[in-house]
């Protein structure tokens, strides 16, 4: 009921214009953002909470230059900060400095068990004939590798190509690839076919994280 704003890099320049003024003279209550949030020109007039969303994913720098723009004149606007990934830094001021911690420890309604399971390089071709089978059935898979394209000091590490052109031979089922070198059009294409269920295996890099 406050009214919500989107700022990103890719906000319009007019767009961007009505965000910050009304950000500045605090009629906008709630925006929500990018690291635009923190790009000069941004000010925030009447700061109540800031929330750092993945904080990992932001710079120590970053994380004070938003945390300086929401203490205009001495005030200072409370901070959340949020993450899955244990961060040195973080458990530091934890243990030192004054930093309190909440845990979500349950999971969201509805969500299933994930079983993980560890396949000897032995069961490989096992694996990839399971996976064939769940695909035909109507499921999906999706295969990270660590690289785009073969590497020769990593000789012994394969890559999402390599996989790629390997499984398309092999399986029955139609196989996707993603991979953060390829254009975006391509890239939406790949994953919206995937997300369509017209690809039954994706090979993907960890692009697919975005």
């Amino acid at each position: 009921g406050y009214g919500c704003r989107l700022l990103t890099g890719s906000t319009k320049a007019a767009e961007k214009r009505e965000i910050t003024a009304a950000l500045a003279d605090g009629t906008l209550k709630l925006v929500i953002g990018t690291h635009a949030l923190i790009s000069e020109g941004i000010r925030f007039g009447k700061p109540g909470l800031v929330i750092c969303d993945e904080q990992h994913r932001f710079g120590v720098g970053q994380r004070e230059t938003l945390l300086e723009k929401a203490s205009p004149k001495g005030g200072h606007a409370h901070e959340l900060t949020m993450s899955a990934t244990p961060i040195p830094r973080t458990l530091a001021m934890i243990l030192y400095g004054d930093l309190s911690v909440s845990c979500i420890d349950e999971l969201p309604p509805g969500r299933k068990p994930v079983a993980t399971r560890l396949v000897p390089e032995h069961k490989r071709q096992d694996m990839y004939k399971f996976i064939e089978e769940q695909a035909k059935a109507g499921q999906q898979a999706y295969i990270v590798c660590p690289l785009v394209e073969g590497s020769d000091s990593m000789d012994d590490v394969q890559s999402a190509v390599e996989l790629y052109e390997e499984l398309k031979k092999r399986l029955s089922v139609p196989v996707g690839l993603l991979h953060g070198q390829m254009s975006n059009a391509a890239k939406e294409k790949a994953a919206e076919a995937f997300r369509r269920g017209e690809t039954g295996v994706l090979v993907a890099t960890t692009v697919i994280e975005v």
